[in-house]
């Protein structure tokens, strides 16, 4: 039996827990913006977690700023506000709910290899597989240089945007031809 010392078993009951919240309030997918002057598209891999408990979000901080794991960038906490109907429709109610964004390649694939054991849903647990397997794909062939040396930034690949559409489910979400359509996607 290997003994953890004390700061790893907190970590461990930490994550645990924290693979309980994101299995129930978290979100892993990635964000599809078009440029409108060149029609291209930019993939930002992303893992979210809103509720309307500010406790809840402010122990995520906690958790993910104190992990000895990996280096994170700061974690922004953000409030917003959503609207529901009520019973008679006729009146909306306004519940304030708090936001944790991780947003990037490196963010996002460090914190998805820390939490990935610890998460008990198979949604999550594939969605985390395909960005993690994306973000690779990106992190090998992502960056080419030209003629003089300069970074420039690959095109995207039909693979790595089926990864992408596999797993963005929501009903406003763009389908793999529309994005396919994109000049950067080959």
């Amino acid at each position: 039996v290997l003994k953890l010392s004390r700061r790893n078993e907190m970590n461990k009951i930490d994550l645990s827990w924290l693979g309980a919240i994101i299995d129930g309030e978290g979100s892993i997918s990635c964000q599809v913006y078009t440029k409108k002057s060149s029609g291209n598209v930019r993939l930002t891999p992303f893992v979210c977690i809103i509720n309307s408990d500010e406790g809840i979000l402010s122990e995520v901080e906690r958790i993910i700023t104190e992990t000895d794991y990996t280096n994170f960038r700061k974690v922004e906490m953000k409030k917003y506000y959503r609207y529901e109907q009520s019973r008679n429709k006729k009146q909306r109610e306004e519940t304030v709910c708090f936001n944790i964004r991780l947003d990037g390649l490196t963010p996002c694939y460090s914190f998805l290899k820390m939490i990935r054991p610890y998460l008990r849903s198979t949604q999550k647990q594939r969605n985390a597989d395909v960005m993690m397997k994306y973000i690779s794909s990106r992190k090998e062939n992502g960056i080419q240089r030209n003629h003089l040396g300069h970074c420039l930034r690959a095109k995207y690949s039909r693979k790595e945007i089926k990864l992408i559409s596999s797993i963005r489910t929501h009903r406003t979400a763009k389908s793999f031809d529309e994005i396919c359509q994109a000049g950067n996607v080959h």
